[in-house]
């Protein structure tokens, strides 16, 4: 089974799991927003690539608590990569991210203060893509993968009842020019850093 395909089945398995088990189990949810630091790694050295400014995240979040420690965690967020590339040419891609987490308590018990490990997988569908070239903008949507996949780890900080400070790396798995052949060309790299609203 192709990855994407398997973490979209994954994804979906998730929210039937999370639904069927939300009258039993330590259910949460809420939204979250922030910045997005990315850039795109290339194995050309001919080619380089580095933050273009700051990009948007914003979504939500559906979690549980499994036992002991350990829940898992599921997302639908926009974010926006910047890069430029080779020094001149400025691209804007933005993507609906769908990971899905789990989600670790390293220490701290009461809901202030409390430490979280995450770590999983992503699953991101394009929905716009920009390049910029001195003055000149064109759209490259089909330039550009329509979705990729990527690994993500992290943490989060319980700072209050309802609000946290999320923070994680995101390492694309998948080439997402399709210019680039090369399996390792193109990857998506960067930090997603965020405030994160619990409802529940």
């Amino acid at each position: 089974m192709r990855p994407r395909l398997g973490l979209v089945l994954c994804s979906l398995f998730s929210c039937v799991l999370l639904s069927q088990r939300a009258a039993a189990q330590s259910l949460s949810f809420g939204g979250k927003g922030g910045l997005s630091l990315s850039t795109i790694s290339f194995d050309d050295p001919t080619l380089t690539a580095s933050s273009d400014g700051v990009g948007l995240v914003a979504g939500g979040f559906v979690g549980i608590h499994l036992f002991g420690r350990l829940g898992v965690q599921g997302e639908a967020s926009f974010a926006e990569t910047r890069v430029t590339v080779a020094e001149i040419v400025h691209d804007k891609l933005a993507y609906l991210d769908i990971p899905v987490l789990a989600r670790y308590r390293v220490f701290g018990t009461t809901p202030r203060w409390r430490v979280h490990a995450l770590g999983g997988a992503m699953w991101s569908s394009l929905l716009s893509a920009k390049e910029t070239v001195g003055s000149s903008t064109s759209d490259i949507v089909d330039a550009v993968e329509s979705s990729d996949v990527s690994l993500v780890v992290g943490g989060d900080v319980e700072v209050h009842p309802r609000w946290l400070a999320d923070a994680r790396y995101v390492m694309g798995r998948d080439p997402i020019y399709r210019a680039f052949k090369a399996p390792s060309f193109g990857l998506r790299r960067g930090w997603q850093i965020t405030a994160v609203y619990r409802v529940k």
